[in-house]
């Protein structure tokens, strides 16, 4: 994994929301990142490029690529399209629950492996993602590549070296 200096350009726009949503949802700023960064490369992997983009055969909308088949009544709107309502909902409606389904699903886990539930089941569901920890302990089992939290653990690593705590 590496950040290209064109992606990184493309991340420092989005800075400013980014760390005003981990503020608000107590989470660090790199991890929004490192989620936003796998998920479109901060729109350079959308078509059209950019936040208004589309990825994932069409299903997925956006800078941090919200399904339209979960989250159809955002994705109907055209409030996807914006940066911020984008960031926005993608953590309050989908990594803030799996951050909290972790702690409250996997009591005996270490915090690590429940912040790689948590991030595993952004990509692929938290019940999938959980299961696959239970079964197999590798939360990352049923994610695309097989490898969505140990790579977007990665780059949330670049972004926290950049400053973005």
């Amino acid at each position: 994994m590496k950040i290209s200096d064109r992606e990184y350009a493309e991340a420092l726009k989005y800075r400013t929301i980014i760390r005003r949503v981990g503020i608000v949802f107590e989470i660090e700023p790199s991890l929004i990142a490192g989620i936003c960064s796998r998920e479109s490369a901060f729109g350079l992997s959308l078509h059209p490029q950019g936040p208004a983009g589309t990825g994932d055969s069409g299903h997925g909308h956006g800078l941090m690529q919200l399904d339209d088949r979960w989250h159809a009544a955002f994705c109907a709107t055209d409030r996807w399209k914006d940066p911020d309502e984008n960031i926005n909902e993608a953590v309050e409606m989908v990594l803030k629950p799996n951050l909290n389904a972790a702690i409250k699903k996997l009591k005996g886990a270490s915090e690590t492996d429940r912040l790689m539930v948590a991030i595993a089941g952004y990509n692929c569901g938290f019940e999938s993602a959980r299961r696959a920890y239970r079964d197999f302990k590798d939360p990352d089992k049923y994610t695309t590549g097989g490898n969505y939290a140990l790579d977007v653990l990665a780059r949330a690593s670049f972004f926290t070296t950049k400053g973005w705590i």
